[in-house]
This record gives structure tokens, sequence and C-alpha cells, in this order.
């Protein structure tokens, strides 16, 4: 039998709108319950350490792993992009308490997709600063078959980001140094500022943004994050209740949300 196609026009495979899941590590239901209702009351979306006066900061642990996810730790809300009808690996995962709004109402608040990165993927190694360095030394002798079999061998992506993110550590803080060293006058430089700016923009707005995995997990594997189709917020989020598109939860709690909340008046899921 042959599916019927969606009309021209439409898909089912990415949402109009974006699920963030609260509670996952509370106890018990009532707890992801009472914490629903804090938020919505509260009209906050937070991150840790869930402070509204300390929001939007980056953590930068350059001892680890970039493809561990936790060489730069962003203060962001995550969101999912699924379709309410796919959520269930989703929910397995984070539970049934969540909260979606318009993809275009957190768009403007500056929500986006992460990049994601298959860490075995594996492309042509991009390191070959050894090689270019000999070549231009004595580029009449250099046996250039030796860079052509190193222009042959791969690297795993994950591999070239743990080895490439530290060396473009290394090599910003090289510039940054020759800039304030070889300045002839006081203060930081205009160079280093510009430097400054551009590290900023890299840290926050990509760096912050790539999610690594490992693709060969199963789909309901707590760490195949590729599942999660994530968006991010940079610091905590705002909102009215008529931002709201839907608010997800076990049925058992569908009456005790209209009555502690009688003023939301979206819609409502039950989730499992």
């Amino acid at each position: 039998m042959t599916a019927e196609p969606n009309p021209l026009g439409q898909q089912g495979y990415i949402s109009k709108e974006l699920t963030h899941f609260l509670g996952r590590a509370l106890p018990s239901n009532e707890d992801r319950y009472a914490l629903l209702l804090k938020i919505l009351r509260e009209g906050w979306l937070t991150h840790p350490p869930h402070d509204l006066t300390f929001s939007g900061n980056l953590g930068v642990n350059p001892r680890v792993r970039f493809s561990s996810n936790e060489m730069y730790s962003p203060q962001v809300v995550c969101f999912c992009d699924i379709p309410v009808d796919d959520l269930d690996i989703h929910v397995l995962k984070y539970g049934p308490f969540g909260i979606a709004f318009p993809k275009a109402t957190l768009i403007e608040r500056g929500a986006n997709p992460v990049f994601y990165v298959a860490n075995p993927s594996r492309i042509h190694s991009p390191f070959h600063a050894d090689l270019i360095t000999a070549i231009m030394r004595d580029p009449a002798n250099f046996d250039y078959d030796r860079l052509h079999e190193s222009l042959d061998q791969t690297i795993e992506r994950g591999a070239a980001f743990d080895r490439g993110v530290p060396e473009w550590h290394r090599m910003v803080e090289l510039l940054r140094n020759l800039l304030m060293q070889t300045s002839k006058t006081p203060g930081v430089p205009h160079e280093a500022q510009e430097l400054h700016g551009l590290t900023l923009f890299l840290e926050f707005q990509v760096f912050s943004f790539i999610k690594c995995f490992d693709p060969g997990l199963d789909d309901s594997h707590h760490e195949n994050f590729y599942m999660e189709r994530e968006w991010r917020v940079v610091g905590n989020v705002e909102f009215n209740l008529a931002d709201i598109s839907r608010v997800l939860l076990p049925e058992e709690f569908g009456h005790r949300l209209s009555t502690d909340i009688p003023e939301y008046a979206g819609q409502v899921d039950f989730l499992g």
C-alpha cells in the first residue's frame, strides 16, 4: 500500500510549536505539577541556577573534550521541536509535563536550533599545520607524497572538534597577547577589542549551540540527543499565559489545572 502524501505545503515531521518539558529530576508527578503551577503563575522559564538576577552567562572548561558537551555550559532554556503526536519517546526521557509556545513567539526571543555533530562521522583531517610549515620552509625539496598521504587520512568529526577547539583557544590567546604587546598606545587596542567581540560571538552563538551525539545509540537512549530536535534560548524566558499554545500533563491533573489556573484558556493535551 502506498501512503497518501500530505497536501502541498504541509508536513508532519516538525512542529509549529516549541515545547519545554519540566521537572525531569523531581521524584513524583505531584512535584512536577507543583513546579508547573509555579512557572505558570510567575511567568518565567528559567535555567539553572534558576535565579532571575543571574541569566544568560557561559561557563567554559578547556580541560574537557568538546565532544562530551561539557566544554561549553551556556545558561539556556531548552525546547524540543517535535509534533505533539510524536512526543512519546521524548516523554519517556523527560516526563509528561510541558509548556509549548508558537515557534514564532520564541524566535522573537532569540530561539535557535542547535547544530548537531555526529561524533563518529569521519572527515578528512584538517590538521596539516606542520606540513604546511615544512612546505613554506623548503618548497623545492619537500616530499609532497607526505602531504598526499596526510590528505587521505580521516578523523572522527568529534575528535576533530576535540582537537580544533582547544587549538582555536590557544591561537586566540596568542593573538591577544601579541596585539597587547605591540600596541603603541595605552589601554586595550582596537584590534584586541574586535578580537574579544568575535570570540564572544563564536562562543555564545556558535560553540554554545553545537550538540555532539552518537547516532549509533537507540532512539530511546537518553544521550541520543538528535531525537530531541533541540532549540535554545540564551537566558531566562519571560512569558504571559496568552503566549502559551498548549500545556501538556497527565490526564489526572487536567481538572486541577482548570481550577488552579482558571485564567489559562489555551489548549491542554494529556500525556501518559
